[in-house]
């Protein structure tokens, strides 16, 4: 049985696009216009999950954009703030609202997905230092405080388009 699946995106067309995809495939799929940076639209997409599906049992993380590449010296504050906001802030606003969730239902995931493209970047970017922020950082540590097993945070490396 394939699972719901329910499609967040910023941009409507890429959005309705990946809905289309997933019904040739059979799965029972909707889609919410979402800006991963406010957090007003991350609990609506929790909470258009929960309305359409009954639950939330695995957030993968795949925002992406262009962000803030090139030398540190050379970024601006806006364009720093705008990669924080999307690539890590989007992160930490999933998660915490999805581990509520699945913590009252006593399981789920998260996954935060990185990109190989990241790699080619100026290594004291603020892209690559989201990457280092979220690998590193405290989400997989606050998932297994708080029980949740079989939530983890990976950085799958993969050279696909974001």
């Amino acid at each position: 049985m394939l699972r719901p699946i329910l499609v967040a995106d910023c941009n409507t067309q890429s959005g309705n696009a990946a809905v289309e995809a997933a019904l040739q495939e059979g799965y029972d799929v909707s889609f919410i216009e979402t800006d991963v940076a406010r957090e007003e639209h991350v609990e609506a997409m929790r909470e258009h999950s929960l309305e359409s599906y009954g639950r939330l049992d695995i957030l993968f993380h795949n925002a992406g954009g262009g962000g803030a590449i090139g030398p540190l010296t050379e970024t601006t504050a806006e364009d720093w703030n705008h990669t924080f906001d999307v690539l890590a802030k989007g992160v930490f606003l999933g998660i915490k609202h999805g581990a509520r969730v699945m913590r009252r239902q006593g399981k789920g995931g998260a996954i935060a997905q990185g990109s190989g493209r990241s790699l080619k970047f100026p290594k004291k970017s603020a892209r690559n230092s989201r990457y280092s922020g979220i690998t590193k950082g405290s989400t997989g540590a606050e998932n297994k405080l708080r029980k949740l097993d079989t939530n983890e945070t990976h950085n799958n490396q993969t050279d696909g388009a974001m």
